[in-house]
């Protein structure tokens, strides 16, 4: 996917496609998923990213976008797990859970999401309103970024899966002519 980019500065990114074949996950069936290695536990020192890019998003009123996601942790308490978005090409980050920004909204999530294991599968849901003032945003590009310490505990690492973006509008122009209906 065009949209989906790893990050190849780091030579051993750990970010992978597939099926999990390692302990520490719970599987969902039949599906593939973005994670820090399918076969193996994360290596220690190790940053590994990939980048998410959602296309453009005119102000016309109302929630803009939703940015949704599934996964689970399986880390120890030295490992980071972090989203940040740019919305200027990368520019400038914004951590959606450690920074504040108007406009962007954590729904059915607290900021502590990201620092612990999970039991399963959870959701992060992320919304978009008035593009900070801006406008237009031309691209929003959303950073995953997993950062391992010097201790290896043979922990499975990061999963996500059933990643959704959403585009919402309103203030559609009312017909006023019906000429173009049939009758």
């Amino acid at each position: 996917n065009k949209d989906v980019i790893l990050d190849t500065a780091h030579a051993n990114n750990l970010w992978q496609i597939g099926k999990a074949h390692k302990t520490g996950f719970v599987n969902l069936p039949n599906n593939n998923a973005l994670m820090t290695d399918t076969a193996s536990p994360y290596s220690v020192n190790d940053t590994s990213i990939f980048y998410m890019k959602m296309g453009s998003v005119r102000d016309i009123g109302g929630w803009l976008s939703e940015f949704s996601f599934s996964y689970q942790l399986d880390i120890d308490t030295g490992e980071i797990a972090k989203v940040e978005l740019s919305i200027d090409t990368g520019k400038n980050w914004i951590n959606i859970f450690a920074d504040s920004l108007p406009g962007l909204y954590l729904f059915d999530t607290d900021k502590s999401a990201l620092s612990h294991s999970t039991l399963g599968w959870k959701n992060i849901r992320i919304y978009a309103s008035s593009p900070w003032g801006t406008g237009y945003v031309d691209t929003i590009v959303f950073r995953f970024t997993f950062i391992s310490d010097s201790v290896d505990t043979h922990k499975a690492g990061w999963e996500i899966d059933n990643i959704g973006v959403e585009y919402m509008s309103e203030d559609i122009p009312q017909l006023t002519k019906n000429n173009n209906l049939i009758n």
